[in-house]
């Protein structure tokens, strides 16, 4: 009896219950969702992407096309780049009269914003009288994007008034 003095003694063993894998399971699917997530995100930025990417390209080639037609005084392409509600607010024979004689040399766009169909590009641009800001503002029609606004400073012929229209 030197060390089993507990035999015979009944002891209650407590009944082990199955252990729940509930908690297991909830971790498991917020795991699987946060997973699913990411990867749906990162899905939707890769087709997002280049639909932006594509969108701005568009707005600054024109932006440059316009730019380009004023330049070479092919002030007839650079009317026929406004929207229609451009064209609307100032007529051919003024607008040939405002971009008569402007003298832009060289231009450079830093900024570009494109939200829902409407486009803005900014930069600077050099006139006879000196460096200016110029930013033109752009509407997408039609998968094409048009001239809805420009202003291109106050240079023109040595600073005599603003060249611009914003609608």
């Amino acid at each position: 009896m030197s060390g089993d003095w507990f035999e015979g003694v009944p002891v209650e063993t407590p009944e082990r219950k199955p252990k729940s894998r509930k908690g297991c399971w909830i971790v498991v699917i917020v795991l699987a969702v946060m997973v699913l997530g990411c990867v749906l995100l990162i899905a939707g930025a890769a087709l997002l992407v280049p639909v932006v990417v594509d969108q701005i390209q568009g707005a600054g080639d024109q932006a440059n096309a316009f730019m380009m037609a004023i330049r070479d005084g092919d002030i007839d392409a650079a009317y026929a780049m406004l929207s229609s509600e451009a064209r609307e607010g100032i007529r051919s024979g003024n607008f040939r009269e405002q971009m008569s004689g402007v003298g832009l040399a060289d231009w450079t766009f830093d900024q570009f914003s494109i939200q829902n169909e409407q486009g803005y590009v900014g930069g600077h641009a050099d006139f006879p009288g000196g460096r200016e800001s110029i930013a033109l503002q752009l509407r997408l029609r039609d998968g094409v994007w048009q001239i809805s606004g420009y202003d291109l400073g106050g240079n023109r012929q040595g600073g005599e008034r603003p060249v611009s229209f914003m609608d």
